[in-house]
């Protein structure tokens, strides 16, 4: 099958990451980047068809993104907070605060703190 350029028109100057979900046929945006205006997770089609947006009060600067190997969970970086999407639907289904330690004995010591409430911070 012959492959094409996709080209997206993203609704900020600056973008985070992209993530191509090979299963969905979907790439998926964060366009938190540094100084950035639009705090969002962006889902295209591979046609480049945007077919959904994604807001959430704690969604503020998202970075990283990564699928976990079953495909059934999307984890999001934002700061010291990771929110947890269902790649299917976009609800969110959790989140916690991570704390990265500096270097403790010659290695980095991270934590991990569940999320008051699902989906944000506090």
């Amino acid at each position: 099958m012959a492959r094409r350029a996709m080209g997206l028109g993203l609704p900020s100057s600056r973008y985070a990451r992209m993530l191509a979900d090979q299963a969905r046929r979907r790439v998926y945006v964060t366009t938190g980047a540094l100084n950035a205006t639009v705090h969002e997770l962006l889902v295209y089609d591979f046609d480049g068809n945007l077919l959904q947006t994604v807001t959430a009060d704690a969604l503020i600067d998202p970075g990283a993104m990564v699928l976990s190997a079953d495909g059934g969970i999307l984890y999001v970086g934002v700061a010291n907070y990771i929110l947890i999407f269902n790649p299917g639907t976009f609800a969110p289904i959790g989140g916690g605060w991570v704390r990265s330690d500096s270097f403790k004995g010659g290695a980095p010591v991270t934590s991990w703190r569940p999320a008051a409430r699902s989906g944000s911070p506090g």
